[in-house]
């Protein structure tokens, strides 16, 4: 915590109306706060005491927000910014990352609840809808990246990079705002699935575009291919072992003759830190999806458990995922490091984060509108989805350490810096913009907190 010390000892304290610094007081309470919780300076005790502190401030930040008519999940980011290393200090680097596995295990809740919202019944209804509309909205984002950057002077290999990352879309905000408003409609039953389906899509991009980036950095050619190999594998891997993990969790509720609760809860709780454990080891040298594996396990468990079990396992889970969601966007503002905004690159690389923000969105919202519109989509669809589409965190940023670790040197770092600089504005503010399509659509069926708190009806999918 030694950015926090630095930072506390500038504040003045006041004592008998005198002024003093009171560094030394404030560095021993802090050391005294950190040995009583964690003695000897355990690593993972850190963690855990700074787990404690993301997951209050973001839950006092989401109210504040709420309160204002700003999304909570705003606010969880702007509390993991404050007392992460970027600011505060109050949780430094060290321990955010020690976080690792607690954001990995989050993000495969979210991506599992994607899944459990995907129905085979529906999707034989929307699902060539659906998959149009995702296809021209992530090649509207990749031309239009492309070109704009391009058109500034950028060089060909981080045009092609930064297009491929364009087309992932966070599913943490849409996940939560969704079940936040409980919303319902044309424009939730097109949103939900189209997330999953973008990923698996930007997957594929990128793999291409990171090899043809490659090759242009280093003269090497590579063949179709060897550029579709990787990317192929790790779909294919991910949903085949993902749908297993979902089928096993499936019998086993299905064994349950006492139907209670508790177990319905713990085996849906094990099989998705299974998926993710399983996605973040990989299988045979393939990288697993950490999204897609634990989505498909929510697909085939949601599509063939008896549906009284699923809306059972969907209670017992709605019970758990607040802290988890809470603590997952509190931890990615505490990773987003605002000097990369003013770091090396000077207003070059501003200028390209800028373009790279700008016709992302365009690409989105014109796409997404287009798709709408030729498979005659319902209005609210076509208004809204785009913006709807503008979070970015989790996926984008795997693509841009991806990226950075393949590329190395400035190259790497560039993408990196672009990535996450990106990222802070797209989380800051994408929320806002799910939360408008859901209200403007007017597929809220609950408008306020007051009415999530009063509320005691079951989420029913």
């Amino acid at each position: 915590m030694k950015n926090f010390y630095e930072n506390i000892s500038k504040i003045p304290c006041f004592y008998n109306d005198r002024v003093y610094n009171c560094m030394r007081e404030r560095r021993y309470y802090m050391v005294f706060l950190s040995e009583v919780v964690a003695p000897g300076g355990d690593i993972i005790n850190h963690a855990l005491l700074s787990l404690a502190l993301l997951v209050l401030a973001g839950l006092v930040f989401g109210r504040i927000f709420e309160a204002v008519n700003v999304p909570r999940i705003t606010g969880n980011l702007v509390a993991g910014i404050l007392i992460g290393p970027s600011v505060l200090g109050i949780v430094n680097a060290t321990d955010v990352e020690g976080l690792q596995v607690i954001t990995n295990v989050a993000l495969g809740f979210i991506a599992y609840g994607i899944g459990t919202e995907i129905s085979f019944k529906n999707l034989k209804q929307t699902g060539s809808r659906i998959m149009i509309i995702t296809l021209i909205q992530a090649a509207f984002a990749v031309i239009f990246v492309i070109g704009l950057l391009l058109l500034i002077g950028a060089p060909l290999w981080l045009a092609l990079i930064m297009g491929a990352i364009a087309t992932a879309t966070a599913p943490g905000p849409i996940m939560m705002m969704t079940r936040q408003y409980r919303a319902k409609g044309p424009l939730t039953e097109t949103l939900v699935p189209l997330v999953g389906i973008d990923d698996a899509l930007g997957i594929v991009i990128f793999g291409i575009m990171l090899a043809v980036s490659q090759g242009l950095i280093t003269g090497v050619e590579l063949s179709l291919g060897q550029m579709l190999v990787n990317p192929l594998m790790e779909i294919l891997l991910s949903l085949l072992i993902g749908g297993l993990i979902g089928w096993i969790m499936m019998a086993v509720v299905q064994l349950d003759r006492f139907e209670e609760r508790e177990y319905t809860q713990i085996i849906n709780i094990a099989g998705v830190i299974i998926a993710v454990s399983l996605a973040s080891v990989g299988f045979q040298g393939y990288p697993l999806s950490i999204i897609l594996t634990p989505m498909m396990a929510g697909v085939i468990y949601s599509n063939f458990i008896e549906r009284e079990k699923f809306v059972r396992s969907t209670q017992a889970l709605d019970n758990f995922q607040p802290f988890i969601l809470v603590a997952f966007f509190t931890i990615a503002g505490a990773h987003l490091d605002l000097n990369l905004l003013f770091s090396s690159g000077g207003q070059a690389l501003m200028l390209f984060i800028l373009v790279y923000l700008v016709a992302r969105a365009l690409g989105k919202v014109s796409g997404a509108s287009l798709g709408g519109y030729i498979t005659k989509a319902h209005p609210n669809v076509t208004k809204w989805l785009g913006i709807a589409l503008l979070p970015q965190a989790g996926v984008a940023i795997g693509m841009a350490n991806a990226a950075s670790n393949t590329l190395g040197g400035e190259e790497g770092i560039m993408v990196l810096t672009i990535s996450l600089a990106s990222v802070v504005i797209y989380e800051l503010f994408g929320p806002i913009g799910v939360k408008m399509a859901i209200i403007n659509s007017n597929e809220a069926t609950i408008q306020s907190s007051e009415e999530l708190s009063s509320s005691t009806k079951p989420v029913m999918h």
